[in-house]
């Protein structure tokens, strides 16, 4: 074993919670820690809520779906972005973005293959990007 993980100090110590009395006493315990978190956080007061600016643009045609960029301001000048992968023509019983279709024979989802790079996985891995302008 690591002799740094030996004779640790400060590790029997107990933690107990903290409780209250009655309902009313945590509702404003609860009020006062939200505030204090939102404040340490630079959140209270909470900013204006800015249109969001949705713009979709660059569309690239592929076999059966489409591919378009897309952000959108979730900040003020603070924008998110990502990819939208959009089959050309849905089929009912299907999720667009998942690459599985339900198998008419057997009721159960089928992986087609055609959305993303495998099974369960995204096109490209950190493909949402948060970037401030």
């Amino acid at each position: 074993m690591d002799p740094r993980w030996q004779n640790l100090p400060h590790t029997h110590a107990k933690f107990a919670p903290k409780t209250y009395p009655d309902r009313e006493t945590w509702e404003r315990e609860r009020a006062r820690l939200r505030r204090q978190i939102l404040f340490a956080a630079g959140l209270w007061p909470m900013p204006e809520k800015p249109p969001l600016e949705i713009r979709i643009f660059n569309r690239i045609e592929r076999d059966g779906y489409t591919i378009e960029k897309a952000h959108f301001q979730s900040l003020p000048n603070f924008y998110v972005g990502g990819s939208l992968f959009r089959p050309v023509d849905p089929q009912p019983d299907s999720h667009p973005g998942d690459g599985f279709t339900l198998d008419a024979k057997t009721g159960r989802r089928k992986w087609t293959g055609k959305f993303g790079a495998g099974r369960g996985g995204a096109a490209a891995p950190g493909a949402v990007r948060l970037y401030k302008l």
